[in-house]
């Protein structure tokens, strides 16, 4: 709910607040951390996912997979 906020609007206010109280939220900089610590050992499981763009800020030798659907 909160990354993508897919399902937001099916939370109401009160239930959006609970969440945010029981779990604070830190600086974008230290999810983005997140994900590249939950990553970096398996980048290939970011091709085709918006997760591509993570280890590609983080690590400058990350290569980008080409899709045979939508090659660059």
């Amino acid at each position: 709910m909160d990354v993508l906020a897919l399902t937001y609007p099916e939370y109401s206010d009160a239930e959006r607040n609970a969440v945010v109280h029981a779990h604070p939220r830190s600086n974008q900089e230290d999810i983005i951390q997140a994900f590249y610590d939950g990553i970096k050992r398996k980048p290939d499981t970011t091709f085709g996912n918006v997760k591509t763009d993570v280890p590609a800020d983080n690590d400058p030798t990350f290569k980008r997979g080409v899709s045979w659907l939508c090659p660059t």
